[in-house]
């Protein structure tokens, strides 16, 4: 029996499958499907969410699914493929996980390298706010080969100096890169990324 969340995560990432990107449009396009988004209004208000999806926060989604709850909201059809998603896969995993045990056939979405809905892939992610913060990575340009060093955390652009030091600085427009590609999914947590001198922490809001 679980007795951790991360017991919990595991026991729903192994029982609720996961599908790419690609075969959750074909999914879509065929109809017979509904998209959950289980984020809390916060998030969406800042973020938006994917085009015609339904949202039910994480506290709600039993009482919206269940056919005999007061709550219920008769979008959920037990007929359709139920495809859940949060901002980083931990909560639509859990939920996936209730809706299967309502009886509804659930999909997580998953990339295959950045998802709690895929932890068991190994990944190098380096994410942090550095750009906006005048920071090094704002002068790297498309096709510098960056070296990453695991064992002594570090990322070196191999680049000559004279070269570097001659480049202006990258500033990111955010209202520029909020949608397309899955980036309204990670907008909250690019929003309160500290600095990688702070931990690069997402949660809460941390300084």
């Amino acid at each position: 029996m679980p007795s951790s969340v991360k017991d919990l995560l595991a026991a729903a990432n192994s029982s609720v499958p996961t599908i790419s990107p690609q075969d959750a449009k074909a999914l879509i396009e065929g109809g017979k499907v509904l998209v959950v988004d289980v984020r809390d209004g916060t998030e969406l208000q800042s973020t938006g969410k994917v085009q015609g999806a339904k949202h039910v926060s994480r506290g709600m989604l039993e009482f919206r699914a269940d056919p005999d709850s007061p709550y219920y909201d008769n979008a959920f059809d037990r007929e359709k493929t139920v495809i859940v998603y949060c901002a980083s896969g931990g909560r639509s995993a859990l939920a996936g996980k209730t809706l299967q045990d309502l009886g509804y056939k659930v999909a997580l979405v998953t990339d295959g390298r950045m998802s709690g809905a895929s932890g068991k892939v190994p990944a190098a992610i380096h994410v942090s706010p550095e750009a906006a913060g005048e920071g090094p990575i704002g002068r790297l340009r498309e096709g510098d080969v960056v070296a990453l060093d695991s064992e002594h955390m570090t990322l070196t652009a191999e680049v000559p100096d004279a070269d570097w030091n001659a480049r202006s600085q990258w500033h990111p427009d955010p209202r520029k890169s909020a949608f397309g590609f899955g980036r309204e999914l990670f907008g909250t947590m690019r929003a309160q990324a500290t600095l990688p001198e702070q931990g690069a922490v997402t949660l809460l809001g941390a300084a």
